[in-house]
């Protein structure tokens, strides 16, 4: 947009009072210019965002993704320097494909590449099966572990699936967790829910997921939940 300004004129010009309108009316087009051409106060994005460089996905619902582990044969599923100041709480989605016997998924918490495995570990679960048993109840108390979900070697198609939900364990407070899985048999399947937590005020930066004995096959995401 061009704004032509009027010439200069010496003080008391008859012209002089004609040229202050003009200036006036010039200035006023030019703020309806800059306004038409600013961005809105409060954009409005939609989709999904990603963010390449880094292992960082945006979901818009609120989930980040921070990292993606796919294992084979594995005895241990160490995740390192997954939780950090940027996110409080965290979802830990574990989907196994296979088992190689019949095993329980034990969950311990890291610091800075170790295992806690003091004896100061809580846990409480049920477990309700489709073919309508009574619900099985199971309980740790001052353990090297918490125990959160029992497979079985068959079907190796879907033995077993955890959604376990961190809640503050970068902070200097005592963490604590809750969990659903889901596990299958050849006629059955059985739902799982518990909680559980640490009686010390530690900062942890990661977790293992263990065998109770031989391995597993699977997939391990982490998810930090946005703080705002």
């Amino acid at each position: 947009m061009a704004i032509t300004l009027p010439p200069s004129r010496i003080l008391g010009d008859s012209g002089h009072v004609t040229d202050h309108a003009t200036i006036r009316t010039a200035l006023s087009d030019l703020d309806t210019a800059v306004a038409a051409k600013a961005p809105s106060a409060n954009p409005t994005f939609t989709g999904t965002v990603t963010l390449t460089g880094t292992t960082i996905v945006g979901l818009g619902q609120g989930l980040t993704l921070i990292n993606k582990t796919d294992f084979s044969a594995s005895s241990a599923v160490i995740l390192n320097s997954v939780f950090t100041a940027i996110n409080q709480n965290y979802l830990v989605v574990v989907d196994i494909d296979s088992a190689s016997t019949t095993l329980t998924l034990q969950l311990r918490l890291r610091a800075s590449g170790v295992d806690n495995n003091s004896a100061n570990y809580y846990g409480a679960s049920w477990n309700v099966q489709s073919g309508g048993a009574s619900a099985a109840y199971t309980a740790d108390a001052a353990a090297t572990y918490c125990r959160l979900l029992d497979l079985a070697a068959s079907p190796v198609s879907a033995p077993g699936a955890i959604a376990l939900h961190m809640f503050s364990p970068q902070a200097a407070k005592r963490t604590q967790w809750t969990w659903d899985a889901v596990t299958s048999t050849a006629s059955l399947m059985s739902a799982v829910q518990g909680a559980g937590g640490l009686t010390v005020a530690t900062q942890y930066d990661g977790l293992d997921i263990l065998a109770s004995t031989g391995n597993v096959t699977g997939t391990i995401r982490t998810y930090g939940l946005l703080n705002s």
